[in-house]
């Protein structure tokens, strides 16, 4: 029996609200906050109103990461 993958949209939006003056090295860099709302399908999944962004992409770059040598299809 073959598994076909079940395709859904996705859709990130996020707005930058706070972003360090000065930068005093990469810790604040990472201060940079925002909202951030995920959809799937057109109906909303995720809404955050102050979250970390530039965290919260390097954590989702390395769970791809890990994730895209798993595929099997």
């Amino acid at each position: 029996m073959e598994c076909t993958p079940n395709r859904q949209k996705l859709k990130i939006n996020f707005t930058i609200i706070n972003v360090p003056t000065i930068f005093e090295g990469s810790k604040d860099q990472a201060n940079v906050e925002g909202k951030l709302k995920i959809y799937i399908d057109k109906k909303l999944f995720f809404d955050e109103e102050n979250i970390l962004l530039l965290e919260l992409a390097i954590s989702l770059n390395d769970w791809v990461k890990k994730n895209k040598a798993k595929r099997s299809y």
